[in-house]
């Protein structure tokens, strides 16, 4: 049983997760886990210590969200989706030093060039390198 199954057992077939085997549990637990970190870091980071009994770590996850009937939307949306778009930024300030635009320019460059902004990105940091 794969980690979606558990997952969907957890939070939408409630009555069927008496079936989930403490193997599949143990292995499906990292990836559970991590995705349930990202709504409580503090659950998961006491629950990833290496001694762990990794079945009962699941178990305690489902008894979390017993009221909970649905996956949340958080469950599905990226960790550090507001950190790439960040570091992407930063990258093109890069290209707005170099060519000394504006931010508006950048941002103009970012919504119709935006392939064009990348290779030029690539270009400068290419160059930097040598």
């Amino acid at each position: 049983m794969n980690f979606i199954e558990i997952v969907n057992r957890i939070f939408v077939n409630k009555n069927t997760y008496n079936e989930v085997s403490d193997e599949d549990k143990i292995t499906a637990f990292f990836i559970i886990n991590r995705k349930f970190g990202k709504q409580f870091p503090d659950i998961a980071d006491k629950f990833n210590h290496k001694n762990i009994d990794k079945a009962s770590a699941i178990d305690m996850w489902f008894e979390h969200f017993k009221n909970v009937h649905t996956i949340p939307q958080w469950y599905w949306e990226p960790k550090d989706h507001e950190k790439v778009k960040k570091i992407k930024k930063g990258n093109y300030d890069i290209v707005k030093n170099t060519h000394e635009l504006k931010e508006y320019d950048i941002q103009y460059l970012e919504k119709y060039y935006e392939s064009d902004l990348k290779k030029e990105l690539k270009r400068i940091e290419k160059f930097d390198k040598d």
